[in-house]
């Protein structure tokens, strides 16, 4: 069953996430990210949508789903999957 709260905050990378041959998609810096894609190396795109803000609320949402603790101060690590099966890494907050 599709949640729609994870699928309301995934919605700026659905477009990302099904292109085809995608191998990694890595948030560079708020605003920005790199796409690889088989045979052509990285792609970087600006996102304005993806910000800090964005990136931050998607941690607590997909920890949330998952029972995983996310703080940007005590833990800001996460490590998880989304709903399609992707791997999900992030780290947000000032130690990073």
């Amino acid at each position: 069953m599709e949640d729609p709260v994870i699928s309301v905050k995934l919605k700026p990378l659905a477009d990302f996430l099904v292109l085809p041959n995608l191998i990694e998609l890595s948030a560079v810096r708020p605003e920005e990210i790199a796409l690889e894609i088989v045979g052509q190396g990285y792609k970087f795109i600006k996102a304005p949508a993806l910000t800090t803000d964005y990136w931050t609320k998607l941690c607590y949402v997909l920890g949330n789903k998952d029972g995983v603790v996310f703080d940007p101060v005590i833990q800001p690590r996460i490590s998880t999957r989304l709903p399609e099966g992707h791997r999900f890494e992030a780290m947000i907050g000032k130690t990073v």
